[in-house]
């Protein structure tokens, strides 16, 4: 677990954990009052492991972790911010996060030179038929021909989402314009389903689809 400070000084330091193995009992508090978390694909972020759950219940309820703390929980509840497959991947989510904002509260933020000119045109073109949001924030390939980009609003390669399976009638991350980094918030207009897992402790419990 990589974790910044968490003191007096939380509103004016940078806080972004990452949890490359598990964070257990107070660790996982840790996690969780930081501004920003990390999650490694099969680790975990729980009070307690899963057998002794089963001990206190007589029964084994929970199969692993990852019924408790797993990505699939922890995630899609909006604990986690972002996922990441390695170690390495996840650093580099870091160093990305940390380009966006500046070195303190007194500078301003990183500007970089600027991928694409602020006065290109934006080529990806929406439909009236439902479409992905991100589309226009990030640009895509277009689909007759992956040889050609249809530009969206921002920087090409700067568009950072967290929080994607959460809340997902809203789209939320961090991009470049023109160099200059900006929060963004875009709506999600299409039909959205989400899935609420049954809890192994609760016999009666089942798992839901909601729209």
């Amino acid at each position: 677990m990589i974790a910044g400070e968490t003191s007096a000084a939380y509103e004016e330091v940078v806080t972004i954990s990452m949890v490359s193995c598990r964070a257990i009992g107070i660790g996982s508090y840790v996690v969780r009052l930081g501004q920003r978390v990390i999650q490694i694909e099969n680790s975990h972020i729980i009070l307690r492991g899963y057998s002794a759950l089963n001990k206190l219940l007589g029964r084994e309820a929970y199969a692993s972790n990852d019924q408790l703390g797993g990505i699939q929980i922890m995630y899609n509840n909006g604990v986690t911010h972002k996922t990441e497959s390695s170690d390495l991947e996840g650093i580099y989510t870091i160093l990305k996060w940390l380009s966006y904002i500046p070195k303190d509260k007194f500078s301003s933020v990183p500007i970089l030179r600027p991928v694409d000119p602020v006065t290109r045109e934006v080529t990806f073109t929406p439909t009236k038929t439902p479409y992905d949001p991100r589309w226009i924030l990030a640009g895509r390939e277009s689909p007759n021909d992956p040889s050609i980009w249809e530009s969206g609003f921002f920087d090409r390669g700067s568009w950072a989402e967290i929080m994607q399976p959460w809340a997902q009638t809203v789209v939320t991350g961090r991009a470049r314009l023109e160099g200059i980094p900006v929060g963004v918030i875009a709506m999600e207009t299409r039909t959205v389903e989400l899935t609420l897992p049954a809890d192994p402790a609760n016999l009666d419990s089942e798992s839901k689809v909601r729209a």
